[in-house]
């Protein structure tokens, strides 16, 4: 699928599942109800992307969604967020341990100030530069402590130009996933990685290189 051919999204800004979390310049964030049938929309966006990117996508489930929102509604960037509070991680697949096993010692054991967020998609090349910041200020005043991703070498590139120095925790293998890697396409010939990031000091990267007050693309 051509990039030419993807669909935008538009959301209803006044959906009730929809709720504005913070303004990122003319743009906003904004948090999604997984039960919504704007969800299952946004997993439709995300896909399409996948598909044009990779060559294949499997039907997702994406859980809590975040989305950069334009004033009209369209969507510019989506992802998935997962808290191991409350269920097993998708990137845990991958892991040896679970998550809490590669937290520093004064954090072992603590799933709850930990984060995955996954399946990132844009509308927009380079729209991560206001989503990334955007999401690691919002998950501060959270609490959260700690977000995992598994991230091929653009996402880790992008990570590292602001500043950020996630933690690589190891190669996300496709045979881990007893099979269903072939659904993905060509995503794992991008030695994706499993990474982990401290929230608090991330966004302290971000401000001091610059990142964190950006408002364009």
């Amino acid at each position: 699928m051509s990039s030419s051919c993807l669909l935008p999204l538009k959301v209803d800004l006044f959906d009730p599942s929809v709720t504005e979390l913070m303004p990122v310049g003319d743009w906003k964030l904004c948090s999604v109800n997984p039960e919504s049938r704007a969800t299952d929309a946004i997993a439709f966006f995300i896909e399409q992307r996948f598909r044009a990117a990779y060559g294949r996508c499997p039907s997702l489930v994406v859980p809590s969604p975040l989305i950069l929102v334009a004033r009209s509604g369209l969507v510019m960037a989506a992802v998935g967020t997962r808290h191991a509070a409350d269920q097993p991680l998708f990137l845990e697949d991958y892991l040896d341990h679970p998550i809490e096993q590669y937290l520093p010692p004064g954090a072992l054991g603590h799933r709850e100030g930990v984060v995955e967020i996954a399946h990132l998609a844009g509308a927009v090349e380079g729209v991560s530069r206001l989503f990334f910041p955007a999401i690691a200020r919002w998950l501060v005043t959270q609490g959260v402590e700690w977000i995992c991703f598994t991230g091929t070498q653009s996402i880790r590139l992008s990570f590292a130009k602001m500043g950020v120095k996630p933690r690589v925790l190891g190669p996300a293998l496709p045979e881990r996933l007893q099979g269903a890697a072939q659904d993905w396409g060509a995503y794992y010939q991008n030695r994706p990685e499993v990474v982990l990031a401290h929230v608090p000091s991330g966004v302290e990267a971000m401000r001091h290189t610059g990142w964190l007050g950006k408002t364009t693309v």
